[in-house]
């Protein structure tokens, strides 16, 4: 067979492979994104900062989530404890087909302000979450694609790669995820940042099954450069509960006495 005509083939048959692997990668990223989280949400989380001597910092925190139409979702959270963060709090609105937008409040300043695109990839409240992994991010701003299997601490995980459609829109290059097909949640994901090894890596150590819904229990940020990491361990949660557009509006963030009734429910 003429050399020209076999490469053709060649080429006609990887093409075919990596359509057919972006394919699944985009099928399971918009199974884990569609999954059932609930109408809403309420929890109290404990944090824990620990830097590489392993000197710890513990603080507690709620978070409300409410779902809404088209994808879009309004999630807020607010410090309680120690006191030298109590009060902070962050404002989330999730967009479909834009921009997100974030407002943070601190009690000194005794206002809150926006979060500006150029600082998604700060640090948020000393932890080693940037503010970019506390926003939800819909499956068509990545090309996602399958990579096969893999084992990790005894069960296998599909593998999918995530790379930004628009690499403006993020503050990674790229995003290697496993999940877990039975609960539809990523169970260990590394964080690239134009660099051959991942400068972050998220592992859920915990699940449970709560009202009928697998939810992380205990999940770790680590920051692989410095040694740094951030501990979330969900202490409560309760799902579906009722909960206003008004508690995720910039008055409610910059008024915390308007959400204590909805921890009453927890």
């Amino acid at each position: 067979m003429h050399q020209g005509v076999t490469m053709k083939i060649l080429i006609a048959i990887l093409f075919t492979f990596n359509t057919y692997a972006s394919d699944k990668g985009t099928e399971i990223a918009s199974k884990v994104y569609n999954r059932d989280n609930g109408r809403t949400q309420i929890s109290f989380i404990e944090m824990t900062l620990q830097d590489k001597s392993g000197s710890k910092q513990v603080r507690e925190l709620y978070n409300y989530t409410l779902e809404g139409k088209k994808g879009e979702a309004k999630t807020l959270i607010r410090f309680t404890n120690p006191a030298d963060i109590s009060n902070t709090g962050l404002l989330t609105h999730n967009y479909r087909n834009k921009e997100n937008d974030q407002w943070i409040f601190l009690p000194a300043l005794k206002r809150s302000r926006r979060i500006s695109s150029s600082r998604k990839g700060g640090s948020f409240v000393g932890s080693d979450y940037y503010y970019e992994d506390l926003e939800d991010r819909p499956v068509e701003k990545d090309k996602h694609v399958h990579k096969g299997q893999k084992k990790w601490k005894g069960n296998t995980y599909e593998l999918i790669v995530s790379v930004p459609v628009d690499k403006d829109n993020s503050v990674y290059t790229k995003r290697v995820s496993y999940v877990d097909m039975e609960k539809l949640i990523y169970s260990r994901i590394a964080f690239y940042q134009k660099k051959k090894k991942p400068v972050k890596l998220l592992e859920v150590l915990e699940t449970k099954k709560i009202d009928g819904i697998w939810t992380p229990t205990k999940v770790v940020m680590k920051d692989l450069q410095s040694g740094h990491i951030t501990q979330l361990h969900l202490q409560k949660v309760k799902y579906n509960s009722k909960l206003p557009e008004t508690l995720f509006s910039k008055r409610a963030l910059e008024d915390p006495t308007m959400e204590l009734r909805y921890r009453k429910a927890l």
